[in-house]
């Protein structure tokens, strides 16, 4: 979270090899290239909270949806229903493995 004196981070897998906790402790001078967005932030950590709507009903769908998928996944049934869209396909990261099977 960004606040007027402090950016606050969790990460459980801790900084990249290149980054120090000693580089992030370094005052950030705002120059020419500083987005102006990058200098507005929440001055407590109240006003930095979003809140959202929670609903059960939704939060069961979207878990009773990830075990139908992990079961499909466990089983190995992998077939295709419904083809997506041709502008889906392309932009895909695995469209070469569809395109090597005949899939697409």
């Amino acid at each position: 979270m960004v606040f007027a004196d402090r950016i606050e981070v969790w990460n459980p897998v801790g900084l990249p090899e290149d980054l120090t906790a000693d580089q992030l402790r370094v005052p950030c001078i705002p120059t020419e290239q500083t987005p102006p967005r990058a200098l507005d932030a929440e001055v407590s950590k109240a006003d930095a909270l979003i809140q959202f709507p929670f609903n059960p009903e939704l939060v069961d769908a979207a878990a009773k949806d990830f075990d139908a998928v992990v079961h499909k996944i466990r089983n190995k049934k992998f077939t295709i229903a419904t083809l997506p869209e041709k502008s889906i396909c392309k932009e895909c990261q695995v469209r070469s493995l569809c395109a090597g099977e005949g899939i697409i």
